[in-house]
């Protein structure tokens, strides 16, 4: 595991090598907040009610990427219920008239959570064959703790290439893409409007690249919530 580990950093540049140094202390620094440690406890206690697997992060380097698609990947991070749940509340979405996709779904987690809110069907869109693994495990072991559950799927593969169907979407972002890909994925959106879906509700959390959204023709701002942006279009 070391010598990969060196291999992998024998090929970045010393200006990479700092920036990659300064990112893994901020992360290391942001971990011990008590804030921080009371997230880590709630992961662990998800997993605990379900017996899951969707706790802990995993580096990009560890999602069994293409190279080339290494470069527009983000690690894995669990999203909180809260942030499904309290943007849910705020938008007034009554889950039964929404299908559901989460974008870089990671394990699967909030998934299973929209199953439990009650959407009409769930979907997690994830690139890493390795995620998309546990994620099936971690679904169908919620099926057989839920079995009156709505159904979901993980569709692996490229998120550019997802063309979601459903009347009504609520679709959830955790900062999963680069600009580029995350422009991509809102072009299918815009096809998804153009062929028969009436309505898109967005919850974008850690938003960086939400100029993507407010830039778009269509698409409106909806209510501003603590790091986490939406957007809508289509019908009020």
């Amino acid at each position: 595991m070391l010598d990969a580990l060196f291999a992998r950093l024998a090929n970045r540049s010393p200006r990479e090598l700092l920036r990659l140094s300064v990112k893994t202390l901020c992360h290391h620094l942001r971990a011990q907040r008590p804030a921080a440690r009371a997230a880590r406890r709630a992961d662990r206690a998800f997993d605990r009610a379900w017996g899951t697997d969707t706790s802990g992060m995993v580096a990009v380097h560890d999602l069994a990427l293409r190279a080339e698609r290494r470069r527009s990947a983000v690690h894995y991070a669990p999203s909180t219920q809260a942030m499904l749940r309290d943007p849910v509340a705020t938008l007034g979405i009554d889950p039964r008239d929404y299908h559901f996709i989460d974008y870089g779904a990671g394990k699967g987690r909030m998934v299973m959570l929209a199953q439990q809110l009650g959407f009409v069907h769930a979907t997690g869109v994830e690139l890493s064959p390795h995620l998309c693994e546990i994620a099936r495990r971690n679904l169908a072991t919620l099926r057989e703790r839920s079995p009156a559950l709505p159904p979901a799927a993980i569709f692996e593969g490229d998120a550019c290439e997802y063309l979601p169907a459903g009347q009504r979407l609520c679709v959830y972002l955790y900062n999963p893409f680069d600009a580029t890909v995350l422009a991509g994925v809102r072009a299918r959106l815009d096809q998804a409007m153009a062929t028969g879906t009436e309505r898109i509700v967005v919850i974008y959390t850690n938003p960086e690249q939400a100029q993507i959204f407010h830039d778009a023709p269509g698409w409106r701002a909806g209510p501003i919530l603590p790091d986490t942006a939406c957007f809508i279009a289509g019908a009020a």
